[in-house]
């Protein structure tokens, strides 16, 4: 990722003929970069990026690991097969206590 800038378009082209002039160039370890506007809510992004973070790769060394394992850590809790003998759980899925076939 260290050779890979991320270009952002400032401007739109004029017309379909001139390509736009008004980019900003950011590189590794991109500190500058501004605040993604995304129409995609953070659960989703939590729940895309843990997966990801899970398979057998190896992370950067100058990757914030602190995060990726906040990531990691919120992915697992959600992920994990529900106990559904606890009372807390049984309430949340609306089962009833005098029948125990579901837990």
């Amino acid at each position: 990722m260290r050779l890979v800038p991320i270009h952002r378009q400032n401007s739109l082209p004029t017309d379909e003929d001139s390509p736009p002039l008004d980019f900003t160039l950011y590189t590794h370890p991109y500190h500058d970069f501004p605040t993604i506007v995304s129409h995609v809510h953070p659960r989703f992004v939590i729940c895309n990026a843990g997966a990801k973070l899970m398979s057998p790769t190896v992370w950067p060394v100058d990757v914030r690991a602190d995060d990726m394992m906040k990531i990691v850590n919120i992915w697992k809790t959600w992920s994990r097969v529900v106990d559904r003998s606890r009372p807390d759980a049984r309430a949340f899925f609306n089962i009833n206590t005098a029948s125990n076939n579901l837990a």
